[in-house]
């Protein structure tokens, strides 16, 4: 893998080489994963899942709060309890710690599947992005990751920041 992406590097730059006599080359290297995290679009993806996803987080919590009261019930009152409803609460709270196990399994799925989903919208619009940016400021060439070595006077992350919190 990486010795293919050097060679599509090196011809990359052969290519450009001519193009390079002729006029100035206009390169630029965006950090993706600076602009993920910061960009107002994946902040406002993070709000919308968080929101999303708010009610089911809620119910995992009202589970697990029963379930803590339940187990500090039965350590007070284990002693006390007769053999039967000793038996029928340790049931009662090896069903609900099962229960809450399996909606914390499918909550935390369903979580992955939207981020997914709304990643890849997400990725769409970066690119989008970052080709409007290359051809308002004439680049000649963009690179995102991958790159073994760039001048951080290359590096137009910010740039192009700014340019999606318009």
């Amino acid at each position: 893998m990486r010795k293919s992406l050097l060679i599509f590097t090196a011809a990359l730059i052969s290519l450009l080489a001519g193009h390079a006599h002729a006029a100035e080359l206009k390169v630029g290297v965006v950090n993706t994963n600076k602009l993920i995290a910061e960009s107002p679009q994946a902040a406002a993806l993070r709000e919308k899942l968080q929101q999303e996803f708010a009610p089911q987080v809620r119910e995992l919590q009202a589970q697990q709060n029963e379930i803590k009261s339940l187990q500090e019930k039965f350590q007070r009152d284990q002693a006390v309890m007769s053999e039967s409803e000793r038996a029928g609460m340790e049931r009662r709270l090896r069903d609900l710690g099962r229960d809450f196990q399996f909606g914390q399994q499918t909550l935390q799925e369903d979580q992955r599947t939207r981020y997914n989903e709304e990643m890849s919208k997400l990725q769409m619009e970066l690119v989008q992005a970052i080709q409007a940016f290359a051809q308002a400021g004439k680049y000649d060439l963009i690179l995102t990751d991958g790159v073994a070595f760039r001048a951080d006077a290359l590096d137009v992350t910010e740039a192009v920041i700014a340019r999606m919190k318009k």
